[in-house]
């Protein structure tokens, strides 16, 4: 293993450790705006009054893998007399007619669905750090071990 191929191999590792840490931070974040958004927003009643799913499959062996389904629904609801639309997408299936949604009182039409605050979906920014972080780890360790080889 030449010297360059050293260098670029730690800045590989290093590249993809900052790229786990920007992930955590967006995780961290997200979570954080959706704990003040569950705190300080309130919550109304919305009408699901459209609703649209599509569907995906996890493999190409169908009997093995699992289906993953998304739903893009519009959702009307009221506050202080004025009515509200807004488009959201989620795994949750709405077509029960209707569910909460978590408004901004000083400006109602920043809102959120219950899922986007209830559904913990930032948890997955932190499966992408870890997996991306111990990926580069794991460079940065061969290219070291390697690198200690060749000394010999």
């Amino acid at each position: 293993m030449t010297s360059i191929e050293i260098k670029h191999g730690i800045i590989a590792g290093l590249v993809m450790v900052a790229i786990a840490g920007v992930a955590v931070l967006v995780g961290f974040l997200s979570g954080a705006n959706m704990k003040r958004v569950e705190a300080s927003y309130s919550i109304t009643q919305a009408e699901v009054t459209h609703l649209r799913q599509s569907s995906s499959y996890a493999g190409d062996n169908r009997a093995v893998g699992d289906t993953f389904n998304r739903f893009r629904y519009d959702l009307d609801y009221v506050v202080n007399g004025t009515r509200y639309k807004i488009r959201k997408t989620g795994r949750w299936n709405l077509s029960q007619g209707l569910t909460n949604i978590y408004y901004n009182p000083d400006n109602p039409e920043q809102a959120y669905s219950e899922e986007q605050v209830l559904a913990l979906s930032y948890h997955s920014w932190y499966w992408l750090a870890g997996i991306i972080g111990g990926l580069g780890f794991l460079v940065i360790i061969y290219v070291l071990y390697e690198w200690s080889r060749m000394l010999r």
